[in-house]
């Protein structure tokens, strides 16, 4: 249901693009910090057909530094490790790290990316409202309202207007039209 702006391709274990068409990686050893810069892909849309955009990517980092979200882990992930990020034009965000350490791009390239208009929501509703529910996807599957068994089964369905179905790291992939999870108590 949802991507990040990178993927590492499963075979060669190198970073691929999903979200982000390109990005670059610049290294301050002197002030011991990186600096990641990502375009996002032209083409990218969320389920509802609106642009995903770098204001999404820096929504879904504000999303994850609340200490209203109760989830310590991640807060402690991506706010001390980076600085805010910055929307240097609406395709292309960027972002510099706090110390020199290889997994800060991957941490931050691989965060799952999130509606800008939906993730800016104070954490109270957060967490009373998307226990049983989702935001808008980018992904090649969405979870519709009617195929939520609370307690039983969450199913998915595969959209035919996912966007990544032509990039090349996205053909011949996701080809189940329904996946299913069921709840084994």
């Amino acid at each position: 249901m949802y991507e990040s702006l990178i993927q590492i391709h499963p075979e060669t274990e190198e970073f691929i693009p999903c979200l982000a068409s390109h990005w670059k990686i610049e290294t301050d050893e002197k002030a011991g910090r990186q600096t990641f810069t990502f375009r996002i892909n032209p083409k990218a849309r969320w389920a509802d057909g609106a642009a995903v955009t770098a204001e999404d990517v820096k929504a879904s980092w504000w999303h994850r530094t609340q200490e209203d979200r109760k989830d310590p882990m991640t807060r402690m992930t991506y706010f001390e490790d980076y600085e805010e990020p910055v929307v240097v034009a609406k395709s292309v965000i960027q972002v510099t790290t706090k110390e020199l350490n290889w997994r800060l791009f991957l941490y931050f390239g691989g965060m799952t990316i999130y509606p800008a208009s939906e993730c800016r929501i104070p954490g109270e509703k957060y967490l009373e409202e998307y226990n049983w529910k989702f935001w808008t996807g980018t992904g090649p599957y969405v979870m519709k309202p009617e195929d939520l068994k609370n307690g039983d089964s969450i199913t998915l369905s595969r959209r035919n207007d996912w966007w990544g179905e032509k990039e090349d790291w996205g053909r011949n992939t996701y080809n189940f039209d329904r996946i299913k999870f069921t709840v084994v108590r």
